[in-house]
C-alpha cells in the first residue's frame, strides 16, 4: 500500500515526517537510514527524488500492483480493464515514479460484483503450463486470475515496465490474493546514512546530507529565495519512503482536489478519462469508501496544457496559509473552479456513454479532506449542461501506444501467449432450439450457461429465409440442446420446428441433448433418437437433473474443442461474402432442392 502526503516545505534542510508515515515505516527516533537521490543525467533544472529506508481476507479479495510507463491515460487503462470484467476496485493508490518516469499503482479488488460464480475454479492443465513462467506474479492455477491478467495485458500490454530476472524479462505485474499476501519485497541500499531526530507531535526529522542537499539544489536550480517543496510517498511493502521534489515551474501546474462520486464500478475509469482529456496529469491519487455509499477520491494533477494556471488573488498571489502551519501549494477554492471549468469542458466530447455515467454518479469537485482546509467549503457540483467551449485538442494528452523498444519483444510475445490461450479457451457454440411455449425454460439455461457456452438462437425476424438462416447457423454450431415444450394442454402436440431442427442436428453429426416438458406425452418424445438423454425441466422444482446432463454436454464439447466442419463453416460465410455485403447461397441439401425447383418451373 502507498501512503499519500500533501506538498511540504523543506525547512532547515530537514525532511519531517508525519506518523502515518512513520508508523508502518518503523522510523523510530535514533533509527539509522539510508538516504538516495534519483535524478536524471541532464544540464537543465529537472525534478529529483530522494528514497529513505530502514534496513499483513476473503477469498473475493485481491491486491493488484502494476508499474507502467509514466504516460497520460495510463492508469485509466488499466482501471478499465479491471472494470470490464466488472470487478469492483475497493481502494486505490497510485503514485508517479522514478522522476516522473514510472508510475506505479496498487488496488484492492473485489470480485464479488462480478458474474463469476466461484473465484477459486481451477485453469486448465494447458493454461497452466502455458503461464508457468509468471506462476510468481499470478496464481495461474486459479482460472478468473488468468482471465484478469490477460484484460490487463490486452489493454495495458504497451505500457508495462519489465523487470530483469536473469536472462527472462518479467512485466511489473502481480496479482495475489489477500488471504495469500505477505508483502516481501527486496530492500534497496544507498551510500548516505543518517540518524533520526525526535519531533514535536510525534513526527520525525530526517537531516539530508551535505552532498544531498548540493545535488538537490544542483538538479532544481531554484532561486535564492524560494523554499524547495517535497511530496512524501510511504510503501507499506517494500518499507521505503520516496520524497519527490518538484521544479518551480512544475510546482506552479500543481493541483490538489478532492472529488466525490457515487460508489459504482466504472466510475473511477470515466473520472480519469474526463481527467485526461482536460490535460490534467496523475501525480498522485488516492481512493477510499466514504459514508451513504459514495466515494472519495482525492488527487493531486499537473495540467499540461498550453495555458497556465492562474495565480491565487490575493497579497503576492500566495497560497493559503493554515494557522501556524506550512504554506499549502495547489490547495485554494480559486484553483479548484478554475479546475471544474476545465473538467467541464472536457465532458462536452466525451462519448454519449459516459456522460451518462458521470450524470448517474454525482460528481462533486471541491478541496481535499486533508490537510484539513482554513474553514470548510462546499463542493462543487460538475454540471454536464455547463455552457462551454468546444474541448481543445492538445498533442501532450493523446496517449500513443508506442512499445518501448528495448522491451518489443518481450511485450509482444506475452502478446501472443494471450492469444494463444484464448483462441485455445474459446467457449464452445451451442444452439438452443425452443418454441414461444418453451421460452421460460429457454432463458434458465441461458442465464446458466452465460460464461460457459456461446448460445446461439434463431427467432428474430431479420427477413432471410428462415430455412436456410436456420441450416447455417446449426452447421456453424458445436452442440445442439432443444427444448420440447407441449402447445397444447393435454400435452400431445409441439413446434413442427423442433424435429426439424434435431434433425439438422444429427445430419451434420451434432452432438445434442433434448429437455422436455413433463406434460408432454410420451408418444411424442419417445420417438427420439435412443440412446439419447431427454431430462425432464420442472419450473420451481429441482433441475439437478437438467443441469447435470447440460454440464456433461458441455464437458464434451470443451475435451473434444471447436468441430472442424463449425470452424471451416464460419471461415467460407466470410470468404463467400460478394462484394455487395449480400452472402451466397449455402451448397445443402435443402438449397440443392430449391434450385432444382426453380430449374423445373423455367422449363
Amino acid at each position: 500500500m502507498i501512503v499519500l502526503d500533501y506538498l511540504r516545505p523543506l525547512e532547515n534542510n530537514t525532511l519531517v515526517v508525519p506518523p502515518f508515515h512513520s508508523g508502518h515505516l518503523g522510523f523510530v527516533p535514533d533509527t539509522e537510514v539510508f538516504v538516495g537521490m534519483i535524478a536524471d543525467h541532464v544540464t537543465g533544472e529537472s525534478p529529483c527524488e530522494l528514497i529513505i529506508t530502514p534496513f499483513d481476507p476473503s477469498p473475493y479479495m485481491t491486491k493488484l500492483v502494476c508499474t507502467m510507463r509514466d504516460e497520460p491515460g495510463v492508469v485509466g487503462r488499466l482501471v478499465r480493464a479491471v472494470s470490464k470484467l466488472g470487478i469492483n476496485i475497493v481502494t486505490q493508490e497510485s503514485s508517479s515514479l522514478h522522476r516522473l518516469k514510472y508510475h506505479r499503482v496498487n488496488m484492492i479488488l473485489n470480485w464479488k460484483t462480478t458474474s463469476f460464480e466461484d473465484p477459486n475454479k481451477l485453469s486448465s492443465l494447458a493454461d497452466q503450463i502455458r503461464y508457468r513462467k509468471f506462476v510468481g506474479a499470478v496464481p495461474t492455477h486459479l482460472h478468473y486470475y488468468l482471465i484478469l491478467f490477460e484484460s490487463i495485458i490486452e489493454h495495458c500490454g504497451d505500457f508495462l515496465w519489465f523487470n530483469k530476472f536473469g536472462q527472462d524479462p518479467m512485466p511489473a505485474l502481480s496479482l495475489t490474493p489477500l488471504s495469500n499476501w505477505t508483502g516481501s519485497l527486496a530492500q534497496l541500499q544507498f551510500e548516505d546514512r543518517v540518524p533520526l531526530q525526535r519531533s514535536k507531535k510525534f513526527r520525525v526529522n530526517i537531516p539530508l546530507p551535505k552532498e544531498t542537499l548540493a545535488a538537490l539544489n544542483q538538479r532544481l536550480k531554484l532561486p535564492s529565495k524560494e523554499k524547495p517543496y517535497y511530496l512524501l510517498a510511504s510503501d507499506t511493502e517494500s518499507k521505503t519512503l520516496r520524497a519527490f521534489f518538484p521544479t518551480l515551474e512544475g510546482r506552479k501546474r500543481l493541483v490538489h482536489l478532492g472529488f466525490s462520486h457515487q460508489d459504482e464500478p466504472g466510475a473511477l475509469a470515466v473520472l480519469l478519462e474526463m481527467i485526461r482529456r482536460a490535460n490534467f496529469f496523475v501525480v498522485t491519487s488516492l481512493l477510499r469508501q466514504s459514508k451513504q455509499k459514495r466515494n472519495s477520491w482525492e488527487v493531486i494533477l499537473e495540467y499540461r496544457g498550453k495555458d497556465e494556471p492562474p495565480p491565487r488573488p490575493g497579497k503576492k498571489n500566495e497560497p493559503p496559509r493554515r494557522p501556524g502551519k506550512e504554506l499549502l501549494v495547489g490547495i485554494s477554492e480559486h484553483l479548484c473552479r478554475w479546475a471544474v471549468d476545465k473538467f467541464a469542458i472536457a465532458v462536452q466530447g466525451m462519448p454519449p456513454r459516459a456522460r451518462h455515467m458521470l450524470s448517474t454518479i454525482n460528481v462533486e469537485v471541491g478541496l481535499p479532506e486533508y490537510p484539513r482546509p482554513i474553514k470548510k467549503k462546499q463542493k462543487i457540483p460538475l454540471h454536464l449542461s455547463s455552457k462551454a467551449q468546444q474541448p481543445v485538442s492538445s498533442a501532450r494528452s493523446v496517449v500513443t501506444s508506442v512499445v518501448p523498444p528495448e522491451y518489443a519483444k518481450e511485450a509482444e510475445a506475452l502478446k501472443k501467449i494471450m492469444k494463444d490461450a484464448r483462441s485455445s479457451r474459446q467457449r464452445p457454440k451451442v444452439f438452443l432450439s425452443y418454441s414461444a411455449a418453451g421460452a421460460k425454460a429457454a432463458d434458465y439455461l441461458d442465464k446458466k450457461l452465460f460464461n460457459e457456452a456461446e448460445i446461439i438462437t434463431y427467432h428474430d425476424h431479420d427477413g432471410n429465409p428462415i430455412v436456410k438462416e436456420a441450416v447455417e447457423r446449426i452447421r456453424k454450431c458445436d452442440g445442439f440442446i432443444g427444448i420440447w415444450w407441449h402447445e397444447d394442454k393435454a400435452g400431445k402436440r409441439t413446434s413442427a420446428w423442433l424435429p426439424f431442427e434435431l434433425g439438422l442436428a444429427i445430419a451434420n453429426n451434432i452432438p445434442a441433448l433434448i429437455i422436455r416438458s413433463p406434460k408432454l406425452k410420451d408418444e411424442v418424445w419417445k420417438r427420439i433418437e435412443l440412446g439419447m438423454a431427454i431430462p425432464v425441466y420442472n419450473s420451481g422444482a429441482d433441475t439437478a437433473e437438467v443441469l447435470n446432463a447440460v454440464n456433461n454436454l458441455l464437458r464434451h464439447l470443451t475435451e473434444q474443442g471447436r468441430r472442424p466442419h463449425a470452424k471451416k463453416a464460419d471461415q467460407v460465410s466470410r470468404e463467400r461474402r460478394p462484394k455487395s455485403g449480400k452472402a451466397r447461397q449455402p451448397r445443402t441439401l435443402v438449397g440443392q432442392i430449391n434450385r432444382e425447383r426453380q430449374r423445373k418451373s423455367r422449363r
